[in-house]
């Protein structure tokens, strides 16, 4: 496993640089993009996922649903700790290798990937609109 992930050569996106390097990535490719395509998702989600799937491939040189379960979770710790990819990075590479898995009826490997834990959010609101509303509501 390389320790470094390699980034597109000038000019190339990092899809195009996976379809010309990684043997077999342009068909599987093509099969995920088509799959995308006819449930009606979004064109960011075939572009994010699309390109951590490609610098996944890069780095093993080879077809996601090829590198083992051991291998991938290596990946993305590595991601993680020693390359410092943002949270959002790693979530998006993981539902990318679960959507690509489910693509090619692999649905066992995606049950094997990390659980993304969903995080707790607090309504953002401005404490002056709050005190605002608050004492309209005040006798005075």
């Amino acid at each position: 496993m390389n320790t470094t992930l390699s980034f597109p050569i000038k000019g190339q996106t990092i899809l195009n640089q996976a379809k010309d390097l990684v043997p077999g990535f342009a068909a599987a490719f093509q099969k995920f993009q088509q799959h995308i395509v006819l449930q009606q998702n979004s064109p960011s989600l075939l572009s994010n996922y699309s390109r951590n799937l490609a610098f996944l491939s890069i780095h093993f040189g080879k077809i996601p649903h090829l590198v083992s379960i051991d291998e991938l979770n290596a990946y993305l710790y590595h991601l993680t700790i020693s390359q410092g990819f943002s949270i959002s990075y790693f979530k998006q590479t993981v539902f990318g290798l679960k959507y690509w898995f489910r693509v090619f009826d692999m649905e066992a490997h995606a049950l094997k990937m990390p659980m993304i834990k969903k995080q707790k959010r607090f309504p953002k609101c401005s404490p002056n609109k709050n005190v605002k509303l608050f004492s309209k509501h005040l006798p005075i």
